[in-house]
């Protein structure tokens, strides 16, 4: 005969299954997961990487920061890609602009969505990614940011 499992019963198995294998699910509550995501904020200036990431919490992401282009590609490329959104300013210091880490982690990395951030002063520059990445322009208000983010959750 077999026995009976509730949803109860399944995720704490789920769970225990998982946890002998290293995996962490977060909380179960009976069958749903909620599973966290994780991006990647590009940006040379620390307090709009820390609003970018207040903004991007409740909406059950995980952010990891980098304060330049090389920095983040050398991120990329350890974690093997496993992004599920990367936002970039343009202008950066360096060699390396915020454009440049999105054409190249477009090569690398297709399928991680990419929104680049742009001033007003580098309209010209910004044009160069219309139809090939989300470009929001600065100043900008966080809903219009989050209506992106969602956006390219659904894709």
């Amino acid at each position: 005969m077999c026995a009976r499992w509730t949803a109860s019963d399944w995720g704490t198995s789920l769970i225990a299954g998982c946890d002998a294998f290293g995996y962490h699910l977060g909380d179960l509550n009976g069958l749903g997961t909620t599973m966290k995501r994780t991006c990647l904020l590009v940006d040379d200036n620390g307090p709009i990487r820390g609003f970018l990431k207040d903004l991007l919490q409740p909406e059950n992401f995980d952010a990891l920061e980098a304060e330049n282009a090389p920095q983040a590609f050398k991120l990329i490329q350890k974690l093997q890609g496993n992004f599920d959104l990367i936002v970039t300013d343009i202008r950066m210091p360096g060699e390396m602009s915020g454009l440049d880490l999105a054409f190249a982690v477009r090569t690398a990395f297709p399928a991680i969505p990419v929104i680049v951030i742009s001033g007003y002063e580098y309209r010209d520059l910004a044009k160069q990614v219309l139809g090939q990445f989300e470009l929001i322009e600065k100043p900008f208000k966080p809903g219009d940011f989050l209506a992106v983010v969602k956006k390219l959750s659904l894709r």
